[in-house]
């Protein structure tokens, strides 16, 4: 759990799955519309393992093999370490295919995912890695925000963040997943390349009820306004997560008791009640 994101971002863990047995390549596309019609769309390409080879020019890669269902991890994706020469990619550090200065070695291993438009042809080609995970603080460009961490004042138990930090310190998604505003519900997502059973476009509506949360002090219930900035799906698992969040200022020195309760939306006359202690809720 993290205490704020900017805007909203989506994430996906999954497989792609090949439309028929013996294709070398694919794409999987995750795409949204959003309500005010504008639209997101982001493809990945997919290949057979390939290598690097000598040639007369230097490498090439050898014709990929045959794609089976590959997991989208960021170990398939472009990066790595170049042991050899005392080099890695901080933007993936587990991927393959990093190579100082291109100087690839025959054998090595080419991303089997990759941004395109076009597979990699060329040992000096360093693309973004590829993928729909979040993305691990301690890589870039993530890295990038997070200077002034104060490991004494963790130590503490205090806060180790400057006042001063991004908005977007704890936004995880790749920057072409994170949009300006929280989720509405209404939303429609497609996925494709991800079912085995179903080759084409999978489209569903993100639900539109939000849940209600209640601020509990001095025997009071004070609403709080939940903004859904997180939108994850495992496409294995065929589950869809919405994460709502909220933030409430509070003085370090006041002493009192406070419970947040969140419960699912209720009915136009529920509204017109006060919330009970006996309601079932969820913490």
């Amino acid at each position: 759990m993290v205490p704020f994101k900017a805007g909203a971002e989506f994430l996906l863990s999954g497989t792609a799955h090949p439309p028929k047995a013996g294709v070398r390549a694919m794409e999987v596309e995750a795409a949204l519309r959003f309500n005010d019609g504008s639209q997101w769309r982001k493809t990945l390409l997919i290949a057979g393992e390939r290598q690097w080879k000598k040639n007369l020019l230097g490498a090439a890669p050898t014709d990929a093999k045959a794609l089976g269902p590959l997991p989208l991890r960021y170990e398939h994706a472009f990066g790595g370490v170049d042991d050899k020469r005392d080099k890695v990619d901080k933007r993936n550090p587990v991927g393959r295919g990093f190579a100082h200065r291109g100087r690839v070695e025959p054998g090595q291993p080419l991303p089997q995912i990759e941004r395109g438009p076009r597979f990699i042809v060329r040992p000096t080609e360093q693309p973004e890695p590829a993928g729909y995970g979040p993305i691990p603080s301690h890589w870039q460009p993530r890295l990038e925000e997070q200077k002034g961490f104060d490991l004494k004042a963790l130590e503490d138990g205090h806060c180790p963040y400057p006042r001063n930090v991004s908005a977007s310190l704890f936004n995880c998604a790749p920057k072409d997943q994170r949009f300006p505003q929280a989720f509405q519900g209404g939303e429609q997502l497609s996925l494709r390349g991800f079912f085995p059973d179903h080759p084409g476009a999978v489209e569903l509506e993100l639900p539109q009820p939000t849940p209600e949360a209640f601020l509990v002090i001095d025997n009071r219930w004070q609403p709080l306004t939940l903004q859904c900035d997180t939108l994850q799906v495992d496409t294995d698992a065929g589950e869809l997560y919405l994460v709502w969040r909220v933030g409430i200022p509070w003085p370090v020195s006041d002493p009192r008791e406070a419970w947040v309760l969140v419960q699912a939306p209720h009915s136009q006359a529920e509204h017109e009640t006060e919330p009970h202690a006996e309601q079932e809720v969820t913490a």
